[in-house]
């Protein structure tokens, strides 16, 4: 019997789409159950909800909605991942859809590369969510038992990873471990004391937290996000029962600042694709129209348009081969064939490639190409693409009557690029950021440069992934410079 990677319902009434995408995740050695509606997948679920790991449903529906089907997952099968796709996308919808529980929200159409990494992805999500519901059918199991095996339980308790308290009837603390003394080094908490008697903030969130529970006793656990200094928990209070009487609380936390980095990085992204996207789209569909419906009928002015329509189109096409880029290095699909690179004839090709443009602003150009040794390690696709995004990035922010430096050099076993601009430099306080995805230094001079805050994320994974290191040098409105270092050939 073959390996099932994990079993997926894939929900949407438009028939086409659903067998497509039942083949697709099938493919990729996923089990896939497909619907028609919402609410037979949710009459499957009632039997099997504890096989099924992740669901596929479409935003618009007949009968129950893609919205009303993943509150309802959420609220009875909370871990169950569910992915919305949809037609209509925009940010208001995917808001919408991350704020009723949406793991993931990918707009139609999308190729199977797209779909399969938001599944693995969403398996990742599934993990986390068996491991923490068994640590706290765990915690609480251990918390039944404390009475007959104290010393088996301490043990545990020392050694979990999530950070625990339990307070007894009379709101003291009888149990905690290190983890949840280290999270708010201020206060040193001890056993048998009251959890009145301290005041932090973050012992004042626990507190407020089993308060809850007091005020509304037929509650038998509540569940609430908190923040401490930078780092986010989910906090889950349960009471403790015996006899029908409430003993006592137990409070785990568990860690999610990582998902929320992801789900930051998730916003950012709808936010950067439609701000991006929308504006050259916007512009090229506005010529187009012009042309068809008659209002331009001048051949060169016609061919002037459609040359604006082209720049537009590559800019969007240079932003999707850079998500293609990154995606693949995180999937450890780079494909890389490491060899011989004559570095100097690559420069120059690309210099060449680039020489319009400086002479557009009036840019001068310094080169320094000349070295021992020209030969370096590096897969020659992934090098262009560096060259390209450091010497297009030194132009675009150089103003006019500026120059570019480039330099090539050896350095014991390494080749050494250089690109210097005298453009408006990076400020400190974004010089730790500069290399993540999606970030833009934004300041008054950089504000109309189109970007997508991709090109030095790029350039950072492929020289990472080729052994080699890149590092910057800037002063703000002084200009930088940004060298790349690479293995030799000897």
């Amino acid at each position: 019997m073959e390996n099932i990677s994990g079993k997926v319902l894939v929900i949407d009434d438009e028939d086409q789409f659903r067998i497509a995408l039942t083949k697709v995740v099938r493919k990729h050695g996923y089990e896939a159950t497909p619907f028609s509606s919402a609410i037979e997948a949710l009459e499957y679920l009632k039997i099997h909800h504890a096989e099924i790991d992740i669901t596929i449903v479409d935003m618009k529906m007949d009968g129950m909605d893609g919205i009303e089907f993943i509150t309802k997952i959420n609220e009875l099968y909370p871990t169950i991942v569910p992915i919305m796709v949809t037609a209509y996308s925009s940010i208001d919808t995917a808001v919408n859809s991350i704020k009723h529980g949406a793991f993931d929200f990918i707009s139609k159409p999308f190729s199977p590369e797209q779909i399969i990494y938001a599944v693995q992805k969403s398996m990742t999500r599934r993990t986390l969510l068996v491991q923490n519901k068994k640590l706290k059918e765990d915690a609480e199991r251990s918390l039944k038992i404390l009475g007959q095996e104290k010393s088996k339980i301490h043990t545990v308790v020392q050694c979990m990873a999530n950070p625990l308290i339990v307070l007894n009837g009379g709101l003291e603390i009888v149990l905690y471990n290190p983890c949840f003394e280290n999270i708010d080094l201020g206060t040193k908490i001890k056993l048998y004391s009251k959890i009145t008697d301290y005041d932090s903030e973050f012992i004042n969130q626990i507190k407020a937290l089993v308060n809850s529970m007091i005020d509304n006793k037929t509650l038998t656990m509540i569940q609430k996000e908190i923040k401490i200094n930078e780092k986010f928990y989910q906090a889950t209070c349960a009471a403790v029962v015996t006899d029908r009487e409430i003993e006592g609380y137990c409070v785990v936390l568990n860690d999610i600042t990582k998902l929320k980095e992801v789900e930051n990085l998730k916003n950012q992204f709808v936010s950067m694709v439609a701000h991006e996207i929308k504006a050259p789209i916007s512009a090229s569909l506005g010529y187009i129209y012009l042309i068809l419906d008659g209002y331009i009928t001048d051949k060169d002015k016609i061919l002037e348009k459609l040359g604006r329509c082209k720049e537009r189109s590559e800019t969007l096409l240079e932003m999707v081969n850079d998500l293609l880029q990154i995606s693949r290095h995180q999937t450890n699909r780079l494909n890389l064939e490491i060899k011989p690179v004559d570095i100097s004839v690559k420069l120059e090709n690309t210099l060449e490639f680039f020489a319009q443009e400086m002479k557009k602003k009036n840019i001068s150009l310094e080169k320094d190409i000349s070295a021992a040794n020209n030969l370096i390690l590096a897969d020659d696709r992934s090098l262009e693409m560096i060259l390209n995004n450091l010497i297009s990035n030194a132009i675009k922010y150089t103003p006019e009557g500026g120059s570019v430096s480039v330099r090539y050099y050896n350095d014991g076993d390494y080749g050494v690029i250089s690109v210097k601009d005298t453009g408006y430099g990076i400020r400190k306080e974004d010089m730790p950021r500069l290399f993540t995805e999606f970030f833009r230094c934004k300041t008054k001079e950089t504000s109309k440069i189109s970007g997508t805050g991709l090109g030095l994320s790029v350039v950072k994974k492929f020289v990472t992934a080729q052994k080699g290191t890149v590092s910057v040098e800037s002063e703000y409105q002084k200009g930088s410079v940004f060298t790349v270092r690479l293995p030799l050939s000897h």
